[in-house]
């Protein structure tokens, strides 16, 4: 029996289009995320009053820039005189001024003054679009949509950190060379505890529901976490055990729950087809000092968390982002090769994407996935 595959080698050759799948990993490496959702784009202390960045989501430039106001707006990324970026330009009070003629842009993102003088006509009746926008769990949001369908959707909460004493909060932020279905399934995938055998986040992880609900994928694995070669020693296991992990795709973004005490988000920032952000947040209900026999006070719980995440979390995140973005360069590659997928979890996540991508594209609600990839 032979297992050669070939590789297309023409250099045309490329993934195919939504539409063009055929296969289901096909499918969700050419999804978008539905832009009727809210989305982290940056801290909110990366912009400051009087301050312009771009962002990108799925390809489409946004300028946000926080006016004398204090308040965060965001933008189109283009002057409707020039094309010009309106984020190589200043803020004007709680305005955006072009850099180029000095064109200024109102926060509804009409053209409310010009930097010249007009010829004898009148000011044109022109503009950019403009997005919602929300400051919440220190990031700044916003909805790429329909505007209209704004206060439909929320943002989620957490309380934990929205308390009078909230939980010590470890935050990295990452870019990704990969699409955002390839991070996905790797935050929802613990059978690739291989790669992490320095570290050992999670050990024998074996999965004991995987469910769709509406627009959620659940996820829990019976496995044994925390046993890293540090972070075993800060872990408080005479109040909780470490022997379950429950996993939410709250589509968009990843949710994920260690018998309650051991919680994270990884919001989601698609910027385009090869390239994601995620933003992370780790928070801990149950920390203890190594070789003390008390939980360690809150304010010394944050101490040591902001200080050893970069030897405890970011090296995990590191070898994950290692492994997105060899995935990535192997599917542009290998994009026809057939998907030997066993994890039901992967095909969970992959299913629901899908369907909301369709949800999209279509302007209605599509039916959810039924066929299926089989080794």
């Amino acid at each position: 029996m032979s297992f050669h595959y070939q590789p297309l080698l023409a250099d045309h050759a490329k993934p195919p289009s939504f539409e063009e799948a055929r296969l289901i990993r096909q499918q969700a490496r050419a999804t978008g995320l539905h832009p009727d959702y809210w989305y982290p784009v940056a801290r909110s202390g990366a912009v400051r009053p009087g301050q312009v960045i771009s962002v990108r989501f799925w390809g489409r430039d946004i300028a946000i820039f926080r006016g004398e106001d204090g308040r965060v707006r965001a933008l189109e990324d283009r002057c409707p005189h020039r094309a010009v970026k309106l984020s190589l330009g200043n803020v004007n009070a709680n305005d955006l001024v072009c850099g180029y003629h000095g064109w200024r842009i109102g926060e509804s993102g009409r053209l409310v003054g010009v930097g010249h003088e007009l010829f004898g006509r009148r000011l044109p009746v022109c503009g950019v679009d403009a997005f919602p926008v929300q400051e919440r769990h220190d990031l700044i949001w916003i909805f790429p949509g329909n505007a209209s369908n704004s206060s439909s959707q929320s943002i989620p909460a957490i309380p934990e950190l929205e308390c009078e004493h909230p939980w010590p909060c470890a935050r990295i932020d990452m870019v990704f060379r990969a699409h955002h279905s390839i991070l996905a399934e790797n935050i929802n995938d613990f059978t690739h505890a291989y790669l992490h055998r320095r570290y050992n986040p999670f050990v024998g992880a074996t999965i004991d529901k995987c469910e769709e609900i509406g627009d959620k994928a659940h996820i829990s694995y019976a496995t044994l976490t925390g046993q890293g070669r540090f972070s075993k020693y800060f872990v408080d296991r005479s109040r909780f055990a470490t022997d379950r992990t429950d996993l939410s795709y709250e589509y968009p973004h990843h949710f994920a729950s260690t018998r309650g005490l051991i919680k994270s988000w990884a919001f989601v920032l698609p910027i385009d087809s090869r390239t994601t952000q995620a933003f992370f947040l780790f928070y801990f209900g149950a920390i203890r000092l190594p070789l003390l026999p008390f939980q360690s006070p809150r304010w010394l719980t944050n101490l040591i968390i902001q200080s050893g995440k970069n030897l405890t979390i970011r090296p995990i995140l590191e070898q994950d982002r290692m492994a997105i973005e060899a995935e990535q360069c192997g599917y542009e590659r290998h994009f026809a090769m057939p998907a030997l997928e066993l994890s039901p979890a992967i095909l969970l996540i992959q299913r629901l994407m899908i369907r909301k991508w369709k949800e999209y594209v279509t302007g209605a609600a599509a039916p959810t996935e039924s066929s299926e990839e089989t080794p």
